[in-house]
């Protein structure tokens, strides 16, 4: 449970990156804080998660046999996800368009991968960085070809 919750925490960190990157009003000090703490807690959960999980090597990780699934599960998911935020913030009126085309992705992409890791039985840090890093820079690809004039003004 601690791969999960430090990934729902990650989704939470990108999800405040996304509400304060939203609109075209300044940044108020009390959304610094709250991005700083959920920040800072997300690091500490996956630096007990790396001292806690199992020990598997990158090779090891790799020809798992619940590696390509969780790959194609997380992109899949994720893909279809930043479709639907693209759908609905398509009229978003961007000060920071950068940063937000990013960000739309990873919530996507994290938010995913967070509920397949409720599923997933490999619990290594190795498999984190390897199989789901892959899902989510798919599916961040995805996005940035398919944002790239939905939010110029």
């Amino acid at each position: 449970m601690l791969k999960s919750t430090a990934l729902l925490a990650l989704t939470a960190v990108f999800l405040i990156a996304t509400v304060i990157n939203s609109g075209p009003a300044a940044v108020h000090w009390r959304q610094i804080a709250l991005f700083s703490i959920a920040t800072l807690m997300t690091a500490v959960l996956f630096i007990a998660f790396a001292n806690l999980g199992a020990e598997l090597s990158l090779k090891q990780a790799i020809v798992d046999p619940s590696f390509w699934a969780c790959v194609s599960w997380v992109a899949l998911v994720g893909s279809g996800a930043v479709l639907v935020l693209h759908r609905l913030l398509r009229r978003a009126r961007l000060v920071q368009r950068q940063i937000f085309r990013l960000a739309v992705p990873l919530c996507a992409a994290l938010l995913a991968a967070t509920v397949y890791s409720l599923h997933c039985p490999v619990d290594a840090l190795a498999y984190l960085c390897s199989a789901y890093l892959l899902a989510i820079a798919l599916v961040v690809s995805f996005s940035l070809l398919l944002s790239r004039r939905l939010w110029r003004w």
